[in-house]
């Protein structure tokens, strides 16, 4: 076959203990959704701390996110069994952009 490529991809096995990025409230909505793979405790500093990130924390501590916010950032501990809730409908004030990443994790 004219063409071919022969590669192989890898996936991530350990994100760093640390990653440093701007205070966008998309980067904090993004950080507190992959917070929920996240083994232990996940601390996010420097965080925007906007309404829109309240409604993303708010929404999934529904499905058992424990969060703590404080003027020091936001403090995550993963659900002991993140699932669904036991209601049927859920409403969600924020944008297109968390509900995505919320639709992704709950899938």
């Amino acid at each position: 076959m004219k063409g071919s490529m022969d590669k192989t991809i890898t996936t991530i096995k350990h994100l760093p203990d640390t990653i440093e990025l701007g205070n966008d409230y998309y980067l904090t909505q993004g950080a507190v959704a992959l917070s929920l793979f996240a083994e232990g405790e996940t601390v996010i500093s420097h965080n925007n701390d906007s309404i829109d990130t309240d409604t993303t924390i708010d929404f999934l501590k529904e499905f058992g996110l424990r969060c703590e916010k404080s003027e020091s950032g936001i403090k995550i501990s993963g659900p002991d069994s993140f699932g669904m809730s036991e209601k049927r409908e859920f409403g969600f004030d924020g944008g297109a952009y968390p509900l995505g990443l919320i639709l992704a994790v709950l899938a």
